[in-house]
């Protein structure tokens, strides 16, 4: 499996900038709420515990709380709900 960098490296590049695939926050910037800078996680678009994998066709980058937020919904329910 790559290394964390190499896998942040090749999401951004697939989907063309540093931004929370769900919010559009920019990564490193200060978050509005807390003024930390805002941090990157992994996010399954389909969920492992609904039998999605760990590859990169199935991974986005998302802001913590979104990730959160979303929990183990399917996605399309996120964002319906969102």
């Amino acid at each position: 499996m790559a290394s964390r960098a190499r896998r942040e490296q090749q999401l951004i590049t697939r989907d063309d900038g540093d931004y929370c695939f769900y919010c559009g926050a920019q990564f490193g910037q200060p978050d509005l709420l807390s003024s930390l800078p805002v941090q990157r996680t992994f996010d399954h678009i389909i969920p492992v515990s609904e039998g999605g994998t760990g590859r990169l066709d199935n991974s986005v980058l998302a802001y913590g709380p979104c990730n959160g937020n979303r929990g183990n919904k399917l996605f399309l329910d996120f964002c319906q709900s969102a």
